[in-house]
This record gives structure tokens, sequence and C-alpha cells, in this order.
């Protein structure tokens, strides 16, 4: 009787490790194109690091396969990634269940959008902060790039997210879904690590699909 149940629990552990037990969420950078007033992201970012595309590789090679879920962001922007395009095409390569990255969206590219597609990338979840420029462009903070090239605009995201629509349309792709994950600031105060203000930076998130 003992060694019937040890046998059949084994048996269901083997099978079970068989299926693509794991949901894995990865970084492959540590950096962002923006700083938003409630991400410590940047606070922490002392040099930008970059995973490149031999490591990912085999990484891939050694965990996707044993997947049912993977999402190219943990964190950081994935676009920032210059390779993100290859990484994409690997995951499409390894027939993971469900794959999915969040972006802000400012740097997408047809490119990219298109390998998402051809990869059958299950969602791509677009943060947005705001329903207004105005917010958007208080909310997201000031960067190095806003003041070489112009602050990014509420009118650009929009457009990114057309660009989606119509690529899709033209693949006759239902695959990406678009999510949006809409955070709610508690406060307009710049965040800080100090515990005692913490409570004063709280964000929530909350996610819709839309597409």
């Amino acid at each position: 009787m003992r060694n019937n149940y040890f046998s059949y629990h084994a048996e269901r552990l083997h099978n079970h490790l068989r299926s693509r037990p794991y949901a894995v969420r990865l970084d492959t950078n540590n950096t962002c194109n923006l700083k938003c007033i409630y991400c410590n992201v940047n606070d922490y970012t002392k040099s930008a690091d970059y995973m490149s595309v031999d490591r990912f590789n085999k990484l891939s090679n050694l965990l996707f396969p044993k997947c049912r879920y993977i999402s190219l962001s943990f964190g950081t922007e994935p676009l920032m990634s210059k390779n993100f395009s290859l990484f994409i095409e690997e995951l499409g390569r390894q027939n993971v269940p469900e794959t999915h990255f969040i972006t802000n969206g400012l740097l997408l590219t047809e490119k990219i959008i298109q390998t998402s597609i051809q990869s059958g990338i299950s969602a791509i979840t677009i943060s947005n902060d705001a329903a207004s420029p105005e917010t958007y462009k208080r909310i997201r903070g000031k960067t190095a790039q806003e003041k070489r090239a112009g602050a990014y605009s509420f009118k650009e995201l929009t457009e990114k997210l057309k660009l989606i629509q119509e690529l899709k349309k033209s693949a006759g792709s239902s695959k990406p879904a678009i999510r949006i994950q809409f955070t709610f600031v508690t406060t307009q105060r710049p965040w800080s690590p100090n515990p005692a203000r913490a409570s004063k930076n709280q964000a929530t998130a909350l996610r819709t699909q839309v597409a």
C-alpha cells in the first residue's frame, strides 16, 4: 500500500515536470527610458546592463522548454534591449504556451510588433498612467532622452497602439492581445526610498484587455 502511494505521487510529479510546470518573468536589462514619479528603477541603476543574445539563447535552451508561461519583463523597460526582436524570435521558437511582455510602448517599432505577431506572442501589456496628455506628462517624469529630443507625448503612445492594431489586422492575427495597465497614483510627489514617506507614494495597478 505504501509503495503504491509513493509510486502514484512519483508518477504524478514526473508527468507534471514533463508538462512545462514553470512560470518565468525576467528582465533583459536594468534600465528604462522614463522616470515615472512612482517608480524606483532608475534610482538604483548606476550603469545600464543588457543581456547578450548568446546568454539569452543559453537560458532559453536550458529553461524555456520547461515553461508554460514566460514574460520578458519584470520591472524594467524591455524595449531598451537593442536585441529584443531576437529575444522574441527565440521565445517563439521554443513554443512556450503563453508569452508576454510589459512595456510603456514608446519604443515599439514596426519590426518589434511584426516579430511579436510572427512569433505568436500571446499578449503585450501597455503601461499607461493617464487619460490626458497633461496627466501623462506629469506622471511620466523627465529623462535624459526627453531633454535631448523633446518630451514623449500621449499622442505618440496612441499612435503606437493604432500601429499594433493595423499590423495585426493586416496579418489576420488575433495575437498578441493588447492589454492596458493603468496605475492609479495616490500622490503627485516623487517616489522616495524613505519608509516614512512610502505610504504617500503608493500606486495601484489595474489591467484590462482592449484587443
